[in-house]
């Protein structure tokens, strides 16, 4: 399994999380896993970034405390059917951490080759 750094940026306006690799790469297209997220590819249809809109209902936590995360992972699979998403957030609220995950899959329609990375930081 790859272990990538990411970065990530909260519009709270929007209630959107934006969760991007740090390394360079050339966009190629985007497609929807579900109304509320967004999966970027590369021109090699790797995964490189993805966007959460209404994230704090997605997470099921105030918008407020995305100000808070201190642990990020992104784990992403695909393979020749299906593409899944799973992250992996934790917050920290009051002296306590709080773990919250939240997980879609589509199609894979874009014939994006397998592959099963985690994405992180800490």
């Amino acid at each position: 399994m790859n272990h990538n750094k990411i970065k990530y940026s909260y519009d709270k306006e929007l209630n959107s999380l934006y969760i991007y690799t740090s390394k360079k790469y050339a966009y190629e297209e985007s497609i929807e896993l579900n109304p509320n997220v967004i999966m970027d590819f590369d021109n090699k249809k790797t995964p490189v970034a993805v966007e959460l809109l209404s994230a704090s209902k997605l997470f099921k936590i105030d918008k407020y405390n995305f100000n808070n995360i201190k642990n990020l992972n992104v784990l992403i699979k695909i393979n020749e059917d299906i593409i899944k998403l799973t992250i992996i957030l934790t917050i920290h609220i009051s002296e306590e951490s709080i773990k919250q995950e939240f997980d879609c899959k589509c199609i894979n329609n874009l014939s994006a080759p397998n592959i099963n990375t985690e994405l992180g930081i800490i």
